[in-house]
């Protein structure tokens, strides 16, 4: 029997879909619209505000959703329920986008992260974000449970304590893995070789310190992918 709208339509089709985890950040971004940055000191009314989900791994997880995959995201959130307001509507705009967010940790006496967006008239914006050092400590109780039936793992560099496990039990599952990579971390090493795939933007820190780290004079993709996937081929871009 064919479905009776595009809702049971898109339904019937994820679940078929296959299964991809995200795991690193989760965000509440406050994008205020301002004619001018205020100066040092100053008071200025905001022209707008609009609050939306940010962080890496959380976006990419509402972006394969919307792609029609079946989106799981695991991160470290502030708590508890009802009194984290942030960690509160992080899971509600995930839920309203379709993303299983199951795996979300949320550690009592902490808040989940925020970023306050200052947007200026010239296309110039300044970042602000909070994220709770004590997020840090979060871990999976069981990482390979977590990866299993799932076809791929796409993480963030941002708590690398809380994804290493997480891409190491995906990696000896046969999944990809792809890392979206920023400036380093303590786990940085570690983290390249624990993909299959790494994703660089050709201007942060985290790719230059791969090529610096390569032999000099070569292919930027080459000399950084030399230091990735602990000797199994790990592919890298940059983006």
């Amino acid at each position: 029997m064919a479905p009776a709208s595009l809702t049971e339509a898109l339904a019937a089709g994820r679940a078929v879909a296959p299964v991809i985890l995200c795991a690193g950040i989760a965000v509440i971004d406050q994008i205020f619209s301002v004619a001018a940055y205020p100066g040092e000191g100053t008071k200025i009314r905001a022209r707008g505000i609009t609050s939306v989900g940010g962080g890496c791994a959380a976006n990419a997880a509402v972006a394969i959703a919307r792609l029609g995959a079946r989106a799981r995201l695991a991160a470290p959130l502030g708590g508890p329920a009802d009194v984290d307001f942030a960690g509160d509507a992080i899971l509600a705009h995930l839920a309203r986008e379709g993303v299983d967010a199951g795996a979300a940790i949320r550690l009592a006496g902490t808040a989940s992260p925020v970023s306050a967006v200052i947007l200026a008239d010239s296309g110039e914006r300044t970042i602000v974000n909070y994220r709770d050092d004590a997020l840090s400590s979060v871990r999976c109780a069981d990482p390979s449970a977590l990866v299993s039936g799932v076809a791929a793992v796409l993480i963030d560099n941002r708590f690398p304590e809380f994804v290493l496990p997480i891409a190491r039990a995906a990696r000896d599952n046969g999944s990809v893995v792809v890392l979206d990579a920023d400036e380093p971390t303590r786990e940085t090493v570690n983290l390249l070789s624990a993909c299959s795939h790494v994703v660089f933007a050709a201007d942060g820190q985290l790719f230059r310190q791969g090529v610096d780290a390569g032999s000099a004079g070569g292919d930027r993709r080459a000399d950084a992918g030399a230091h990735c996937g602990d000797g199994r081929g790990a592919r890298c871009t940059v983006a």
